[in-house]
């Protein structure tokens, strides 16, 4: 991961306490981070076009919504962003849900010391999947001109054999 590049992060959380311990966690990964906090579920959908984020942390409970909602409408606009949950409490049908549902990592509110590298991982994993979608892309375009390039030559094969069939008829009418 290029350490030159800025990432947006955008952290949806409702406690102010909460949000700070989670920007000291992600100061220290040495990464550069534009964080941006929101509270409300109209400043996180604005945000979402207009800040353009990188990779989203929420908390699961929210005053106006829930973190599943908040990772929906993500999913809804961005199908790839990463998107890490926090969350006081977390058992083992909370951890199944969130993971189905499309949640790239959950960190436990007690636990904040899992941020760092949770977010390192899953900007690498973002990262990875974006290099290989751009790879199939271009080879897909490769076989597309390859295909373009075959049909051309066969073209112009043809139309040499017609010349040289017109030449032909030439020399004998002389």
């Amino acid at each position: 991961m290029s350490d030159a590049r800025q990432y947006k992060v955008l952290v949806l959380e409702d406690s102010p306490e909460d949000f700070e311990l989670l920007k000291r966690r992600l100061s220290k990964t040495g990464l550069k981070l534009s964080i941006k906090h929101v509270v409300t579920k109209n400043e996180y959908a604005v945000n979402l076009e207009k800040f353009g984020p990188d990779i989203i942390i929420s908390d699961y409970k929210l005053p106006e919504f829930d973190g599943l909602s908040a990772l929906a409408l993500a999913k809804e606009r961005n199908p790839g962003i990463p998107f890490i949950m926090v969350s006081g409490f977390i058992n083992d049908n909370f951890a199944s849900e969130t993971l189905k549902a499309g949640v790239t990592d959950y960190i436990l509110k007690d636990r904040p010391e899992r941020l760092g590298a949770a977010v390192e991982r899953a900007l690498r994993e973002a990262e990875q999947r974006r290099l290989e979608e751009e790879y199939e892309k271009r080879s897909r375009e490769l076989e597309e001109e390859n295909v373009d390039l075959r049909e051309r030559e066969s073209r112009v094969k043809q139309l040499r054999r017609e010349l040289e069939t017109l030449r032909n008829e030439l020399k004998r009418l002389e």
